[in-house]
């Protein structure tokens, strides 16, 4: 009798259990069709979150469907094992699991496929895509497209084949400074110099090579140079150097842990299944940094403070050892092809706000250069003249603490093409006569 009253009792739990979530099924799913179904002027719904809501929906009609046919099984059944409801429960937890992930996805959803100007490299962790085009956007108030090439060169619709043009060819290595961002191709530094050796001879025809990539250091750089760059056949190699090249170095393994690196990221398309991890993991980031782009720029600012005022401590000499081996190794590559190359420093925003500034990292990177033979041009000393001859603020050169300004590039490009010009790296149109 005892063990019948039992085996009654089980049943009545199952029934119970499969009940309540089989009402849990139906709210939930009523909930994400009216959702679903609802005009964008009661909750207005993002692009990314209809995927999400509609595998919710599928999942729990799957979900009730099921649910309700062990429902109605079990209503017939008058008896069962006393372990039944613990398998029923435990089953219905991982679906109310499930159903929880499904519904949080719907709220915190996975981004969408985008274009993005990375690929994967398998020793860079990144580069420019090839054949990219995007654009037009409004950039200080011009009009400005990125585009490249087969080659990953940042090109102008104006002219997407000038890797294939004749003339003096001049490979532009660097970073996001060299690229230009979401500046116009045509008014990027690197453009710049190319139109002002123009000016200065016609019958030159230089070909400016724009191989800057966003976020490379030195290293990438080189490899880069090694190959991909060499096969460009430049006659002259310049090499934009910025004080970030020395930062990237301050971490234990510096830029050759590029694996979480936000570009390595970037061309990376997966991204999370769980709804939950992705809220968890947004969670955790607004707990660490309230607002992840101004700690980014935070610990930037830090970084070049310690570089700029305690250039004598242990984790800033190992980084300009890191990046003096590096430039070595470009030299090296240079000198073996027989290939010019100029170094090109920019300065940060905070060297500019006062002409007591620290400039250590620049005569740090002038001495290296006149120990290796390579010709240097600090654009600092350009900036800072600049500023106070025309009235001029930092802001009206540098666009955040690395990046010029359209007026920036424009400096830079022209003093670029007259010290190239001065230095006999190029020829003069008076040498050409």
């Amino acid at each position: 009798m005892g063990t019948s009253r039992k085996s009654a009792s089980a049943a009545r739990i199952v029934v119970v259990l499969l009940g309540g979530a089989l009402g849990y099924l139906v709210l939930v799913s009523l909930t994400l069709i009216a959702f679903l179904g609802q005009p964008d002027y009661f909750i207005k719904l993002v692009p990314e979150q209809y995927e999400p809501l509609h595998r919710a929906v599928h999942v729990h009609a799957i979900g009730l469907f099921v649910v309700g046919a062990g429902f109605l099984a079990a209503r017939r059944i008058q008896r069962c094992g006393t372990m039944v409801p613990k398998v029923v429960l435990l089953c219905l937890s991982i679906l109310g699991v499930c159903s929880l992930d499904l519904i949080v996805g719907v709220f915190v959803p996975s981004p969408l496929p985008t274009l993005s100007i990375f690929d994967r490299h398998p020793e860079r962790g990144w580069t420019i895509a090839r054949n990219f085009n995007v654009g037009p956007r409004q950039v200080d108030h011009v009009t400005a497209s990125v585009r490249t090439d087969e080659n990953g060169l940042r090109v102008s619709a104006a002219n997407p084949n000038q890797a294939k043009a004749q003339g003096f060819r001049i490979l532009f290595l660097g970073d996001s400074v060299t690229f230009g961002g979401n500046s116009p191709s045509e008014l990027t530094y690197v453009a710049q110099t190319g139109m002002a050796l123009t000016r200065k001879n016609e019958s030159l025809s230089p070909v400016a090579l724009n191989a800057g990539v966003l976020g490379y250091d030195t290293w990438q750089e080189w490899h880069y140079l090694v190959h991909d760059g060499l096969g460009l056949n430049p006659d002259l190699v310049v090499l934009q150097f910025c004080l970030n090249d020395v930062t990237a170095q301050f971490g234990p393994g510096g830029t050759r842990a590029m694996q979480n690196h936000p570009n390595t990221v970037q061309a990376m398309t997966s991204t999370h299944w769980s709804g939950l991890c992705r809220a968890v993991t947004a969670l955790i980031g607004r707990w660490q940094y309230e607002d992840p782009n101004k700690a980014w720029r935070e610990i930037e600012h830090f970084e070049y403070q310690e570089l700029l005022n305690s250039p004598d401590n242990r984790r800033v000499k190992t980084a300009w050892q890191r990046t003096f081996e590096d430039l070595r190794r470009i030299v090296k590559v240079c000198r073996e092809e027989g290939l010019p190359l100029v170094l090109v420093c920019f300065p940060i925003k905070e060297q500019l706000k006062s002409t007591e500034a620290s400039v250590v990292p620049q005569q740090r990177l002038k001495r290296f250069a006149d120990a290796e033979g390579v010709p240097y041009l600090d654009l600092h000393p350009l900036y800072l003249s600049f500023q106070q001859r025309e009235g001029k603020t930092p802001d009206d050169l540098m666009t955040d603490s690395t990046h010029p300004t359209i007026l920036g590039n424009r400096l830079a490009g022209e003093a670029v093409a007259v010290f190239l010009v001065e230095s006999g790296l190029v020829p003069s149109a008076a040498n050409d006569r």
